[in-house]
């Protein structure tokens, strides 16, 4: 700067009108509008032209003895060139550069401000590392063709970027790492080319994209790894072309994504692993969504993502949410694409997303659709494990593994378990089918045995009576039925009465004994007999294993005990 003081400026620098009116003004705490629009580009005109090193002086106070007015500076309209450079330096009072043009990009590093506000301007690139500004920084409308550096910086207020255009010129728009601001964080219909970078930033209140266009250069569109936001997020009617990255971030209030058009091109739409939001997730009503959203090891306070029926293709391993709020979806049968789509991960199935959406309808009070979820859950994994067996096996078969008989075994045995349980009691999840299947066994013993008992196969079960003169008297009467017979007999009243009902209970429910099977037995004098014994004996293993796979259903054994 060639002068030390206004009167010296006037001798030596010629000043344009422009420059003289802006002295005034400031002298007197007055605005100065050098006219109400954006100048023209290329050779200022004097009514408009401002040259740098005399704003400098004025942002800074000027000397002592000046006359400058302690509100700061507050230009309208003008058209600055050469470079303003205020690097390390403290401006007095406010600096409020409106609709001004700079020629060369704006050096503010580690400079202090009550307040900036550039609102229209036209920059060509901002430089403003570790910037502090005590009130708020207003980018309203700016158009930038330069990045807009302000890593670093302290905010006191908000952060105003609202309707902005900026290009970083294949670098980033905005850099707004580490930035901490008092306020909120505002860039609705700002539209960029490059990045906008706020990692590991501190917004004290909410941060909104509402309506923004960010377009990426690369593959990151929004980087906002490890962002601490103290109200909510807003991405409403927000179009990208590239990743929106949160992951890590933390946000206070609610993460709102909707209307949205997202283009991950070849990777994410949005990546959200481990974020954590303390209220809900509003993911609804999408456009267009190109890319995965991943939400691994995300956590959110309420998930309210309307319909599921979109195509979206989520990666939910290790998702969690407290509840399910609004609309969304509470049922399987809508839930289960977004449950199939979000479970799979590189040709893997992760079974932690069913488990979590059966957790959160369990705690809501819809137990009964949680258990269908379980056994969808369950049955996904036994597929998984026939699939793993079956690899095994033909692996042995092909003499790359281990022995053949162990391989075949262990993959049909483990189909019979995964179709016994299914069939049975749902995987452990309805124990209720076991009454059911018990039920069913039994009116069809039940008939049995009374055909059996009316074909004369039934027989006491009890040595001393078949030894008994009374018995060999009947089978002398009827070799082949000598129970009809020895019933008519005095003798027989006091014995125990078949009943086929109970007789069917006794054989078929293993910790109950009635005394039937006891005391009655199927002959195999005729080819019923035989029939009625060999029946007995597999209906007695059916009664065993349907009973005791419905008590392990119950005591939750068998949910303990499934394939991971």
């Amino acid at each position: 700067m060639p002068f030390t003081s206004i009167a010296e400026f006037r001798a030596t620098e010629s000043p344009t009108p422009a420059e003289e009116a802006l002295i005034k003004a400031c002298q007197a705490g007055d605005p100065c509008v050098l006219g109400d629009t954006l100048p023209a580009e290329g050779i200022p005109t004097p009514e408009r032209h401002v040259r740098a090193d005399l704003l400098r002086f004025l942002i800074l106070g000027g000397t002592q003895g000046c006359g400058l007015h302690p509100s700061g500076i507050r230009l309208n309209g003008a058209h600055i060139t050469e470079m303003l450079d205020l690097r390390f330096s403290k401006a007095k009072g406010s600096c409020v550069l409106n609709n001004c043009r700079f020629d060369q990009k704006l050096q503010i590093t580690q400079a202090k401000f009550a307040q900036l506000n550039l609102a229209g301007s036209y920059v060509p690139g901002i430089s403003a590392q570790y910037l502090r500004v005590e009130g708020d920084l207003i980018l309203r409308g700016l158009i930038s063709v330069g990045t807009i550096n302000v890593a670093g910086s302290k905010i006191g207020g908000k952060f105003s970027c609202i309707k902005a255009d900026i290009d970083g010129l294949k670098g980033d728009a905005i850099g707004a790492q580490g930035i901490e601001t008092g306020g909120g964080m505002f860039l609705t219909q700002l539209k960029t080319m490059g990045v906008v970078a706020v990692n590991g930033a501190k917004i004290g209140e909410q941060l909104t994209f509402e309506a923004a266009h960010l377009e990426g250069h690369g593959v990151i569109a929004l980087a906002g790894q490890a962002v601490e936001i103290g109200a909510s997020l807003s991405l409403k009617k927000l179009t990208t072309k590239g990743t929106i990255n949160l992951t890590g971030a933390k946000i206070g209030g609610q993460f709102v994504c909707v209307d949205t058009n997202l283009d991950g091109k070849a990777g994410m739409a949005l990546n959200g692993q481990s974020l954590r939001v303390a209220e809900a997730f509003i993911f609804r009503k999408q456009k267009t969504v190109i890319g995965k959203i991943d939400l691994t090891a995300a956590h959110v306070g309420a998930l309210r993502d309307g319909t599921c029926s979109e195509s979206v293709r989520f990666h939910l391993e290790g998702f969690t949410y407290g509840r399910i709020s609004g609309m969304s979806p509470l049922t399987l049968a809508t839930r289960k694409d977004w449950l199939a789509r979000g479970s799979r991960s590189n040709d893997t199935f992760h079974p932690q997303p069913y488990t979590q959406f059966a957790k959160v309808l369990r705690e809501m009070g819809h137990a009964s659709e949680a258990r269908k979820v379980l056994m969808e859950r369950d049955c996904l994994l036994f597929v998984e494990s026939h699939k793993t067996n079956l690899t095994a096996l033909n692996a042995a078969r092909m003499g790359n593994g281990s022995d053949v008989g162990v391989a075949w075994l262990r993959y049909y045995l483990l189909r019979f378990w995964a179709w016994f349980t299914s069939r049975v009691s749902g995987y452990g999840h309805a124990p209720q089918r076991a009454l059911f299947w018990s039920l069913a066994f039994m009116l069809f013993g039940a008939e049995w045995f009374f055909l059996a008992w009316q074909a004369g196969v039934m027989v006491p079960n009890s040595a001393i009576i078949l030894t008994s003169p009374d018995w060999l008297a009947a089978m002398a009467i009827n070799h082949d039925a000598p129970s009809a017979e020895w019933l008519k007999l005095k003798p027989s009243i006091h014995y125990e009465t078949f009943y086929p009902p109970s007789y069917a209970f006794d054989v078929f429910v293993p910790f109950v004994s009635l005394g039937q099977e006891d005391a009655w037995a199927a002959t195999t004098v005729t080819w019923f007999g035989w029939a009625t014994r060999w029946f007995t004996f597999l209906y007695q293993i059916s009664g065993w294993s349907i009973t005791a796979l419905g008590i392990a259903a119950i005591t939750g054994f068998v949910q303990k005990n499934q394939p991971d």
